[in-house]
């Protein structure tokens, strides 16, 4: 029964950072073109 609860905690550990690196890769996205206008109109007016 410990031996199983310690290969979970091993999965766990190996399966959290996996998803975790899939989100973050997500995050660091270029910019879409209308983004990026959006953004120079924004700045033009200040």
């Amino acid at each position: 029964m410990k031996e199983r609860a310690i290969l979970s905690l091993i999965v766990n550990f190996a399966v959290l950072p996996a998803g975790s690196l899939s989100v973050y890769a997500q995050s660091q996205r270029y910019p879409i073109d209308a983004e990026i206008q959006q953004k120079i109109g924004e700045f033009q007016q200040r």
